[in-house]
């Protein structure tokens, strides 16, 4: 552990860093105070570096002007490997691997390669390409996985984790809502927090008295149901009651922000907690039907009262046949899709192979920007920058058949494992909890973003969530171990009563 002075003396150190930078009105001091903290903190606190980024994991915090804009959970995550791989090389310990970890290397290797053919597209190395930085993120991702096995917590710190996690994915909420109620004048936040796309177009909705068409702010308070799950067990009826009401709050959030796949990944997330949590699973799924049921003359009797983004999000319900501004304008982006996929789909021959990379010339994208922006013209736009709205073409066509093949074998692999260990006795129902409601979202993320949303989520979230559930079988296994050696005395006093 650090002492009080040197930790005093590395906290004057990088406040004179910053103070710098804010003089030289340069952001390179920031940047050796950043890394500085790092280094000294994670040589005494290595799982706190884990730990940390599990709370920023919602957070939507970033580093001002680095390049690529990477959450600082990210950071801090390829901080940790970092540190466990140089461990791992100076005490020669094997290493404890997870069950897809020769999938998860065959993935890094095609990326290499296809980083090879295409080129790494990384601006601030040089050269015009751009859209790199995701091959960054997605390798990390998964050395996270590869290594989830060596971070091992207790329950306390899990359950810290998990609600720090919950109360910081409202960051962005808390951003978007200053940005918007000062008429955009109050930006200085988006420094440290990204800007999404949808809350630009909320903005200018606002600005423009258009209507507001997607309150995309609003999807921090989807993972509020972490709390619950955090906080109490799903047992009792006020406990049951608690859970209800934040799994409620969640789904409102999710059909408010008016994104369609959220909104089928926060609902199947949540009923699958309910089932998998529930006594009877028959009685879960018949209670979950029943619900819908009822919903059903409801939901369609208020449909047209309800607000833009809402009735846009519930478009997906089969039932919903109100020719409404909203339901034309959800059809319109379903024929949208469809005639991109088509155009898309004449790619797929060209880059079997090898993919295509998702690195594209920035300087086209530029010059697309000052542009009539077309219909036809945002197809090709979208082709360009290798966004094709479908997770499995996307594979396909920019890492090829081997990225492909690698990620839904992965994927279903560890669904697979996930069963099977949840079916597995426990020694803390607790870790187990938490394990079963990761899965939950793991399962639902994979599933929506390779059948219709985006490849990026398969190759930079879904790994880190899968090294979670990992961490938290490793940490539930440690428990099962130091109740063996505090049963059990040591050997050589075994040997000595022998004798």
């Amino acid at each position: 552990m650090l002492r009080i002075p040197v930790t005093i003396l590395c906290f004057v150190m990088a406040v004179g860093l910053c103070l710098a930078a804010l003089v030289m009105s340069s952001l390179t001091p920031f940047y050796f105070a950043l890394f500085f903290l790092l280094v000294v903190f994670s040589t005494s606190h290595r799982n706190a570096m884990a730990q940390l980024a599990i709370m920023l994991l919602y957070s939507s915090i970033m580093i001002p002007k680095l390049p690529g804009e990477f959450y600082m959970y990210q950071l801090l995550l390829m901080v940790w490997v970092a540190l466990i791989i140089a461990q791992n090389i100076i005490d020669k310990r094997s290493l404890l691997l997870p069950s897809s970890w020769a999938l998860a290397v065959v993935f890094i290797l095609n990326v290499f390669l296809v980083i090879a053919v295409r080129g790494f597209g990384v601006r601030a190395l040089g050269g015009g390409q751009s859209g790199g930085m995701i091959y960054i993120q997605s390798v990390a991702a998964f050395a996270f996985y590869i290594y989830s096995r060596r971070l091992i917590m207790t329950e306390k710190q899990w359950k810290r984790c998990f609600v720090i996690m919950a109360i910081l994915a409202l960051v962005p909420v808390i951003a978007q809502g200053i940005f918007l109620a000062s008429g955009g004048l109050v930006w200085h936040q988006f420094l440290f927090v990204r800007f999404s796309s949808g809350g630009l177009l909320q903005y200018r909705g606002q600005m423009d008295g258009s209507g507001t068409t997607r309150w995309t702010m609003l999807g921090g308070l989807t993972t509020l149901y972490w709390i619950a799950i955090a906080v109490w067990e799903y047992k009792g009826l006020r406990n049951v009651m608690m859970y209800m009401l934040f799994f409620a709050v969640s789904i409102l959030a999710a059909i408010a922000a008016s994104y369609r796949s959220g909104m089928i990944i926060t609902t199947g997330t949540l009923f699958l907690i309910f089932i998998i949590y529930s006594r009877s699973r028959r009685a879960a799924i018949m209670l979950i039907l029943a619900a819908v049921a009822v919903s059903i003359p409801v939901v369609s009797f208020f449909y047209e009262d309800l607000p833009f983004s809402v009735q846009r999000t519930l478009t997906v319900l089969p039932w919903i046949n109100a020719q409404t501004a909203a339901t034309l304008d959800a059809a319109d982006t379903i024929d949208w899709r469809k005639m991109l996929w088509s155009r898309t789909v004449s790619l797929i021959p060209q880059y079997l192979l090898i993919g295509r990379g998702y690195t594209f010339d920035y300087d086209v994208v530029e010059l697309m920007q000052r542009s009539a922006f077309s219909q036809s013209f945002q197809l090709d736009y979208f082709i360009h920058v290798g966004s094709f709205h479908h997770g499995s073409l996307e594979l396909l066509i920019l890492l090829g058949i081997p990225g492909l093949l690698t990620s839904v074998l992965f994927v279903g692999n560890e669904i697979r494992i996930a069963v099977l260990n949840m079916n597995k006795t426990w020694n803390s129902q607790v870790l187990k909890r938490y394990f079963q409601a990761l899965f939950a979202y793991f399962f639902c993320l994979s599933v929506v973003n390779l059948l219709a949303g985006s490849s990026q989520p398969v190759i930079t979230q879904v790994p880190i969530f899968l090294g979670l559930m990992w961490a938290l079988w490793q940490s539930d296994q440690s428990i099962g171990r130091r109740k063996t050696n505090v049963s059990a005395p040591p050997l050589k006093k075994r040997i000595i009563v022998g004798i």
